[in-house]
């Protein structure tokens, strides 16, 4: 291969590397922003999953009993469903409480008062049994409704490791 043709396919595969290398880097911004989102989607809805798996605690024994029974044939498969996703939902309840444990933990034990503050505004606004809006909890904590919201996206990329583990973090390019 001539030179003048050799320095066309290096500098060919270097461009055809360098689009890749930065195809790869939106796909992971993609990955982490939608973990980020399921971190919020997941507080915002868990009251309704505290709720659904105290309801849960009291149908999973009637649906065993309906499962039982010889005559339900046609309905099995779906109580079966039924059943799973109850399951389901509690294991996963359970394991959100256990990473907000954490989380707790982790900011009671801070030296920062913003992250001893920011569990206390997710307690607020998500887990607490009074639901409170977000100018409630700014006006609780002296903050602006804005810091409100800044405190949640903080705490979520925290939650997000907690949840994800390596996957919940974000590493930037040096």
């Amino acid at each position: 291969m001539d030179p003048k043709t050799r320095g066309l396919v290096i500098e060919v595969a270097k461009a055809a590397i360098k689009e890749y290398e930065q195809q790869k880097q939106v796909e992971h911004k993609r990955r982490h922003d939608n973990r980020l989102r399921n971190i919020k989607l997941l507080l915002k809805n868990y009251r309704k999953f505290k709720r659904h798996c105290e309801e849960a605690k009291q149908d999973i024994p009637k649906l065993s009993d309906a499962l039982e029974l010889e005559e339900l044939s046609g309905s099995e498969f779906k109580i079966q469903s039924i059943l799973a996703n109850r399951k389901r939902t509690a294991a996963m309840v359970v394991y959100i409480d256990r990473m907000l444990e954490i989380y707790r933990e982790e900011c009671e034990k801070a030296s920062s008062p913003g992250e001893q503050r920011r569990y206390q505004i997710i307690h607020d606004l998500y887990l607490s049994h009074e639901k409170k809006s977000a100018e409630e909890v700014a006006n609780g904590h002296f903050l602006n409704k804005r810091t409100v919201y800044k405190e949640v996206d903080k705490a979520c990329k925290a939650l997000s490791v907690l949840m994800f583990g390596i996957d919940g973090v974000q590493f930037e390019r040096v």
